[in-house]
């Protein structure tokens, strides 16, 4: 089996998948990953094929727009400047990557193609979503700040909340971008676009356990969970011996962090270490772009990059962004969680951890004497400690090798049951029917 892997987005964003293709070159299947350049060092050396999807720049741009780091206006930010543009070259760049043995698999952002490919060429695809939000359902409404209506009933609000997103959000949004491309390939027009359309009818794997998203009766048929499939980068870094030193030379400090995609993190940054100062904490602060930060005190240090499985178990707490990669690993660690998100699902993730009463979060903007407050109450509740406690003894039981493996049993069936795919001149006909 030929498993292509179409990657959008962050380095948060690739690592689970990472961790799946690990597992299925395992099991001695070819793996290739398209994705941006920025990924490609890490990606070839974890012993994948490559294959560009785009240079740096156009990841770094739309990174850099403030926009993309606001709730209201993030999604519609990536679809304008990142995925509507780039659907029909995204189509061609895996068309030209299919074969007899092909079986695809998406990520979030890439969904959109990915689908495209599968309607208009019947090629096998198995939509996996890192993150809960992909799975929209009026039973519990992803939380992005929609404003509720206190007229309406519970039940009643919840459902319009879900109608709200998914018409008005995702249908205006995307719908006509992905029917003019359908029409260029002679397929139907379609609607709800990012609650039912981007799910494959083979697969919906949700990367992530039910104790964290139960799933919900109006979730797609095909949707299934797997656990969260954690991958350890520490074979991709280089040992840091000042690191070690810090972590040695006292007591467990605090880690503050953002998404590697962050690109404006310096009032962030800034009021972590004033709070941490002011409760006598010692803090590493991670993060690739050094221009962010301001002058560390004593007692403090700046890290590019760590293998976080090995760092986690040695701090005293960690505030970050609310990726749900860096979530997983620090359920695996059972360390406190402070969670200060922006955008996309980051806001559904730091609700969902606060609903299961492992962890805080705070809205931004956040302040000094917030964030030292709500950083106090996390490290002295007892009730918040044991959850955390429970979860990481569940996480043991049921570890990222199994969700990988689970993973890779669904992906493994997609191929059994569906492959060959059809003819390939299907191929080079509708993709040419494409125009830039």
């Amino acid at each position: 089996m030929h498993v292509i892997m179409v990657i959008d987005g962050s380095a948060g964003d690739l690592h689970p998948y990472l961790a799946i293709g690990t597992t299925l070159l395992q099991r001695n299947h070819r793996v290739t990953i398209l994705a941006n350049d920025l990924y490609a060092k890490i990606i070839t050396s974890q012993g994948f094929n490559f294959v560009s999807s785009g240079p740096p720049k156009e990841l770094q741009d739309r990174w850099a727009m403030p926009a993309m780091w606001e709730a209201k206006t993030a999604f519609a930010t990536a679809w304008r400047y990142g995925v509507a543009p780039n659907l029909r070259r995204r189509f061609r760049q895996i068309t030209d990557l299919l074969d007899d043995e092909t079986v695809l698999v998406s990520s979030q952002m890439s969904c959109f193609a990915a689908r495209l490919v599968q309607d208009a060429l019947d090629i096998p695809l198995v939509t996996a979503w890192v993150s809960p939000l992909q799975f929209m359902s009026s039973h519990v409404p992803m939380e992005l700040k929609v404003r509720n209506r206190p007229w309406l009933s519970p039940h009643i609000a919840k459902a319009a909340k879900t109608w709200f997103i998914d018409h008005f959000v995702g249908d205006r949004l995307c719908k006509n971008d992905i029917n003019h491309v359908r029409q260029d390939l002679g397929l139907a027009p379609v609607s709800s676009i990012i609650r039912r359309w981007v799910h494959s009818p083979l697969a919906s794997v949700g990367l992530f356990p039910s104790w964290f998203s139960p799933p919900q009766p109006d979730w797609p048929s095909a949707a299934a969970l797997t656990g969260f499939p954690l991958f350890d980068m520490s074979s991709s870094l280089a040992p840091n011996v000042e690191l070690e030193q810090f972590l040695f030379n006292g007591p467990p400090p605090v880690l503050v962090a953002t998404g590697s995609a962050m690109s404006n993190g310096k009032a962030y940054f800034t009021t972590a270490v004033d709070a941490l100062r002011g409760l006598n904490l010692r803090g590493i602060v991670l993060t690739s772009a050094p221009e962010q930060l301001p002058a560390l005190p004593s007692g403090f240090m700046h890290c590019p990059g760590v293998a976080l499985p090995s760092v986690l178990p040695r701090i005293r707490a960690f505030i970050h962004h609310g990726g749900i990669g860096t979530m997983a690993q620090a359920f695996a660690a059972g360390v406190p969680q402070l969670i200060v998100p922006s955008a996309m699902d980051q806001i559904d993730n730091a609700a969902r951890i606060c609903r299961i009463g492992a962890g805080l979060q705070l809205a931004m903007p956040i302040c000094t004497s917030t964030l030292s407050q709500a950083l106090q109450t996390l490290l002295e509740d007892q009730t918040m400690a044991r959850r955390r406690e429970s979860i990481c003894k569940q996480m043991e039981m049921d570890s990222g090798v199994l969700a990988c493996a689970r993973a890779a049993d669904l992906i493994e069936r997609v191929g059994r049951d569906h492959l060959p795919a059809g003819e390939r001149s299907h191929v080079e006909r509708r993709s040419s029917a494409l125009a830039d």
